[in-house]
Parts: structure tokens; C-alpha cells; sequence
């Protein structure tokens, strides 16, 4: 009887730490972990080494974080970094803030037109201007500035806009959210492209 219940706490003792790694893998685990995913990623050599663009958890660290990203990438495929204006910003949070109010979660919130944002910043015109625009939203570590950006490295259409040789400006907007859709501790992101002639 008492070998028994030596194997059975053995059992239980090899279980607990089993979970335990799993949920908390030590740094050498998550090393390997992020090399084999790395591996199946035909993408990773576009995301920046996590010590080149850091991130805080404020919304000016993440921001600044999330333009490091996306200039790397774009320095990887030979493009010039683009320039961070203040109109591109404002219609970014423009489009975060719709985005939220009417729970909507697409390029048209809240039924308006794709170029509505920009329209009320003044960043399309008379003049000949393009744009464009990635966005993304996600849960606690999901919505990190580096998840993000792997993301859209990884699907064909927001790729084609970022590496789009077009644009020269940028704005960036990330507006974090208690709840959205459902989910907690939310981080909607929009990053806006244009060029202006």
C-alpha cells in the first residue's frame, strides 16, 4: 500500500511540474520553442530581434515599438523607413475610436467610407493622395506590437501593403480597450500608409 502511494504521488508530482512548464516554460524551453516556430515561419527574418524594437506597456512605447517593427520589416525587402506625420496618426486613432464605439471591427466602421478618417484630418484632398491601412486587434499578449506585426507578415494582403514601395508616411494608433467583442484586456491597432504628392 505504501509503494502505491509513493508511485501515486510520483504521478501527480510529474503531472504538477508537467503544467507547470507548459504554462511558464524556463528561458532555455521558450528558446527552442521560438526557433522551431521560427522555422515554420517563412516570415520571422522581416520581425525584428525583440532587443532591436522594445516595447513597454504604455501606449506611446507600444506605438514606438510597432514603427520600429514595421520599418524593419520594410528595411528587410530594401524599402526606406517612412515618416511618422501627425495626420496619419490622428486618422489612425480615428479609425481605432470608430472602431470600438460601434463594435465593428473592419475598414468601414460604424457604415462609413474607407477614406472617411483621412477625409476629417485633411489628409486627402484635392491634391493626389494614396492610402492605405493594416488593422488588428487582439487579447493580452496576442495584442503586442511583435504579434501583430507577425501577423500581418503572415497574410498576403496586409504584407502587400506594408511592403507596398508607394508609401512614404505613416501614422500609427494603438488604443487599448477593457473589452472588445467579447474578449478582455484588448488592443485595437490601426497603422495607416500614405503618400502624398
Amino acid at each position: 500500500m505504501a509503494s502505491l502511494l509513493r508511485i501515486a504521488a510520483a504521478v501527480l508530482l510529474v503531472v504538477a511540474l508537467a503544467a507547470l512548464v507548459v504554462h511558464n516554460p524556463p528561458g532555455w524551453l521558450r528558446a527552442q520553442i521560438d526557433r522551431a516556430r521560427a522555422a515554420q515561419d517563412p516570415w520571422s527574418a522581416y520581425l525584428a530581434p525583440a532587443s532591436a524594437c522594445k516595447g513597454g506597456t504604455d501606449e506611446v512605447s507600444q506605438e514606438r515599438s510597432m514603427v520600429c517593427l514595421l520599418d524593419w520589416a520594410r528595411a528587410q525587402r530594401g524599402l526606406k523607413p517612412l515618416q511618422v506625420v501627425y495626420p496619419l496618426n490622428r486618422s489612425s486613432v480615428l479609425k481605432a475610436l470608430a472602431i470600438v464605439r460601434c463594435g465593428d471591427f473592419s475598414h468601414t466602421p460604424c457604415g462609413k467610407p474607407f477614406s472617411a478618417t483621412f477625409d476629417a484630418v485633411g489628409y486627402s484632398g484635392p491634391v493626389s493622395t494614396a492610402y492605405g491601412e493594416n488593422i488588428a486587434w487582439g487579447a493580452g499578449a496576442a495584442g503586442s506590437a511583435r504579434v501583430v506585426v507577425s501577423g500581418w507578415l503572415n497574410s498576403p494582403h496586409h504584407r502587400e501593403n506594408l511592403f507596398s514601395p508607394e508609401w512614404k508616411e505613416q501614422g500609427i494608433a494603438m488604443l487599448p480597450v477593457p473589452s472588445f467583442l467579447g474578449s478582455k484586456d484588448v488592443e485595437i491597432w490601426v497603422s495607416e500608409f500614405g503618400a502624398r504628392a
